[in-house]
């Protein structure tokens, strides 16, 4: 129920029970095919054209937990958000976003580069919807994992209620 999600302090889930994802991607083309496909999947969506965009975003109260971002931006790239949430505190444990980073970019030490700024995970452009899927499912599962983890330590909880069981079950499957 909304009286549920919106009582989820730890921002995973939006007014309507659906797990907000941040599309941050400056290719107005791209960034609308991304958010029509999560919308269809059945999340919650904000959207970013650029870079510093996307940093005020994800460093306000109710941030979405989950976002998937364009290395390349205008303002800010990709690896130079996620520096900047680190270095602002934004990446507590029980507050930082699970980024998925796309890149036209396959070279290893661009990997190392986005992982060591902050990046959780990495999907070369053009990459398969099924698999992004995928994606977005292990990065709602590691983001549940860690709030839990900060809130067993002494970190906000939700209510036990917040996160309706089953999600994932109710998402369409990947085709």
């Amino acid at each position: 129920s909304s009286a549920q999600a919106g009582s989820d302090r730890m921002g995973l889930f939006d007014e309507q029970g659906q797990v907000e994802v941040l599309v941050a991607e400056d290719d107005a083309f791209s960034r609308r095919l991304l958010v029509r496909t999560l919308e269809k999947w059945g999340y919650a969506t904000i959207s970013a054209a650029d870079g510093l965009e996307a940093l005020e975003i994800l460093t306000r109260d109710g941030a979405p937990a989950i976002a998937i971002m364009d290395w390349m931006m205008p303002g800010l790239d990709g690896p130079g958000v996620c520096r900047r949430l680190r270095q602002a505190g934004a990446c507590a444990a029980d507050a930082r976003p699970y980024v998925i980073m796309l890149t036209a970019k396959m070279d290893g030490d661009d990997l190392a580069e986005a992982v060591e700024a902050g990046a959780d995970d990495f999907a070369v452009k053009s990459f398969d919807m099924r698999e992004l899927q995928l994606r977005l499912r292990a990065g709602e599962r590691i983001v549940r994992l860690q709030r839990q983890l900060a809130c067993r330590d002494g970190g906000a909880c939700p209510p036990e209620d917040a996160q309706p069981a089953g999600i994932c079950d109710t998402r369409q499957e990947p085709t």
